[in-house]
């Protein structure tokens, strides 16, 4: 019996049964769409860099109901979602901090200041739909091919993590948190992935994602 269970438990690791194969944590990708629009090098810099991400979850509110006889019934009245926090490799001028602080300087309407704006924030908070983007985390397989991914809806940086020196360390690297807010998430399965997405190295414009040989805008 129990030789008979490992083997089908077995045989569904290795690609057979309704739930085939194992999901990976370090095979994923997250590709970020600015509002603003970015270069395909910037682009493909911050997807390179992301070294860890956390794909959300979801939580139904509920709310006791003692109408019936006993224990109360939890009724569902909502839904929340928890914010998503990302780590990328933080490179020697800190490029990759500004890429994320010049979205936050298009929020509160101040000019990007390493391109010799004004410093000083105007105070003129923007229209929502002006700072908000799309963010989409995949699961790769062992072919770096998608096979699920989730797209977070109306992202948009809500900190910029701030970052320690210290003297004592010598090999340590930097790295930037990012944790975006959002407004719901969706699942993208099945036809909804696509065969596969970028490979590192390849150039991609701002909001597409590759599947198969084609580019197509990241839905």
């Amino acid at each position: 019996m129990a030789s008979s269970t490992m083997q089908r438990l077995m045989a569904s690791i290795n690609g057979g049964g309704a739930f085939s194969g194992v999901a990976h944590t370090n095979k994923f990708q997250v590709l970020i769409n600015t509002p603003f629009g970015s270069s395909s090098q910037e682009t493909e810099g911050i997807t390179l860099r992301c070294d860890a991400v956390t794909m959300p979850g979801r939580t139904m509110n509920t709310t006791p109901v003692g109408e019936r006889y006993g224990p109360a019934t939890q009724m569902v009245d909502g839904w929340t979602f928890e914010d998503v926090t990302c780590s990328f490799l933080a490179d020697s001028s800190f490029a990759v901090r500004d890429y994320f602080s010049t979205w936050h300087y298009s929020m509160f309407d101040a000019q990007e200041p390493f391109l010799g704006g004004d410093r000083a924030p105007k105070f003129n908070i923007s229209f929502y739909e002006d700072y908000v983007s799309d963010v989409e985390i995949y699961l790769l397989d062992n072919n770096g091919k998608a096979t699920y991914g989730v797209k977070l809806v109306e992202a948009f940086p809500k900190t910029i993590g701030a970052n320690e020196f210290n003297m004592a360390t010598t090999n340590e690297l930097q790295k930037i948190s990012v944790t975006f807010a959002y407004r719901y998430w969706i699942e993208k399965i099945n036809n909804d992935v696509g065969d596969d997405v970028d490979e590192p190295g390849d150039t991609v414009p701002p909001g597409t994602v590759t599947v198969g040989s084609e580019t197509r805008p990241a839905d």
